[in-house]
């Protein structure tokens, strides 16, 4: 189901709020629809992320900003990829599977990164502008 009908299903935009941020996005169409509901309609970053985490069965992480990630791990993702597609490694577990933080979990030339550079990981959805705060301190600019 695509992002717009789950936000209406679930009450958080209304069908006039989701046929406006359509009309948006077909005018400027690089646009992302929740980075559309969230900049031109007020929604709340969370239920943006919690609904595209629910989207892909991921987990949402509402406070990335609190997560301890040690910079071996978040190093194990290079700079100019965690930039590009606002991504960063914050975890591995025991079997070697890598968690990664996501802004966009949906972005395939991402996952297509993530591909190749491990062969298990799994995603997390973060909020855009929390992640943002992560990004500057594990990758300065």
């Amino acid at each position: 189901m695509l992002l717009g009908q789950l936000l209406l299903m679930n009450g958080i935009i209304s069908t006039d709020t989701l046929e406006k941020a359509l009309a948006f996005q077909k005018a400027k169409p690089w646009k992302r629809l929740g980075d559309i509901l969230v900049e031109e309609f007020n929604i709340d970053h969370d239920s943006i992320g919690k609904t595209v985490a629910g989207q892909i069965g991921a987990e949402y992480v509402p406070s990335i900003q609190e997560v301890h990630i040690d910079h071996k791990i978040a190093a194990l993702i290079p700079s100019n990829v965690a930039l590009r597609y606002k991504i960063i490694a914050i975890a591995r577990d025991k079997d070697q599977c890598v968690t990664v933080a996501m802004v966009n979990p949906t972005d395939s030339k991402a996952i297509e990164h993530l591909h190749s550079i491990f062969k298990f990981w799994k995603p997390v959805v973060a909020g855009y502008k929390k992640f943002e705060q992560v990004m500057e301190t594990h990758y300065p600019t």
